[in-house]
């Protein structure tokens, strides 16, 4: 590689690895094997954990089992870098789903990086100052948060993770296949896929 490079175990990997594409939350004994599967790749050289909570399979995760592995992160001085579960108000909420990765961190006593953190489409403009007041309220109480942007006014992610509802990709590809062929299903995955193109702008937010 030519470039200093430092990698993260992904919360996403791991629970594919335990749990599939399975719409629930882990159990107990799930959450104990994920944990496993963390600490060995922070020994294996890993700087922290990462997670995708917007995406599938990391938004069906809760809150509890986030912090337990970025538990065991922290138990080898690692960061949590995440991607919000919500920039918008596609599910949480933007501050909401600020407020979990700081109680995420808090719990866990890790520092907490948030990614290209962005008040993402036409519901929240505006908001951008004070989520910032947030960030830096909870830096204030003593919690390590830091956080980076891109430099161009647009997002990059597949059309799929960008609009289609999470409950159509879960389980396999398959199922999602085959959601998307049930003509029963078909009105609610279109109403949903219309507004979230709404949420983010409109179609001009997508090009």
């Amino acid at each position: 590689i030519g470039t200093n490079t430092a990698l993260l175990v992904g919360h996403g990997s791991v629970r594919r690895d335990v749990i599939g594409l399975a719409e629930r939350h882990a159990t107990s004994a799930e959450v104990a094997k994920m944990q496993g599967l963390v600490a060995q790749a922070m020994n294996d050289g890993a700087i922290g954990l990462s997670s995708g909570l917007y995406y599938v399979p990391g938004i069906y995760a809760n809150t509890e089992e986030v912090v337990a592995l970025a538990k065991v992160a922290a138990q080898y001085d690692g960061i949590y870098d995440t991607h919000l579960r919500d920039e918008s108000t596609f599910n949480i909420g933007f501050s909401q789903a600020v407020s979990e990765a700081i109680k995420i961190a808090k719990q866990a006593d890790i520092h907490l990086h948030i990614a290209h953190i962005k008040a993402l489409g036409v519901d929240v403009w505006g908001q951008s100052v004070p989520i910032i007041e947030q960030i830096e309220q909870a830096q204030a109480q003593g919690i390590s948060i830091s956080a980076d942007q891109y430099p161009w006014q647009a997002s990059g992610t597949h059309i799929r993770s960008a609009v289609v509802p999470k409950w159509v990709m879960a389980d396999s590809l398959e199922a999602f296949h085959k959601r998307l062929r049930d003509p029963s299903l078909l009105p609610k995955i279109r109403r949903e896929i219309i507004e979230n193109i709404r949420r983010r702008g409109g179609p001009s937010a997508l090009l």
